[in-house]
């Protein structure tokens, strides 16, 4: 099936976060180093547009990316490849939230047009309920919009 989205650039990221997450813990149960992880009150560097801050991490956090993973730009790519790293680890998922921890997928879709939106199949769709991740879109469009269009 193809949907003929063409963004820049996507990739999707898993987060997890909690006051108590141990980084070290966190790798060990899911069997795979993460792209970025600390623990509460550690200082963090946050990168935004080719500038970078520091800051006092007010809770722990261990995030997953495909960004340098997966060489695609279809979001659908990114999220399977997170599903399968994930695929048999669905108690522990089940096990982090019922303790309180926050855990959700985000999928970055930057995009030079308006005319342009991720798509996921049904099967694709199947696979993250079934994980009970929340997935959601952190959609940047760089063109302003015509309004004019909407006259």
């Amino acid at each position: 099936m193809n949907f003929e989205t063409q963004p820049q650039e996507t990739y999707a990221t898993l987060r997890i976060y909690h006051a108590e997450l141990e980084p070290a813990s966190m790798t060990g149960l899911f069997e795979v180093k993460p792209t970025k992880a600390w623990k509460m009150g550690e200082e963090i560097t946050v990168e935004n547009h080719g500038s970078s801050a520091i800051f006092e991490a007010k809770t722990g956090g261990w995030l997953l990316s495909s960004k340098h993973a997966i060489r695609s730009t279809d979001a659908m790519k990114h999220i399977e490849w997170m599903m399968d790293t994930l695929a048999n680890h669905g108690n522990t998922i089940s096990k982090l939230q019922k303790d309180g921890y926050t855990v959700d997928l985000v999928v970055a879709w930057f995009s030079n047009s308006w005319n342009t939106c991720p798509a996921l199949t049904p099967e694709l769709m199947t696979r993250v309920a079934n994980l009970r991740i929340p997935l959601w879109f952190d959609v940047y469009l760089d063109q302003p919009m015509d309004l004019s269009l909407l006259d």
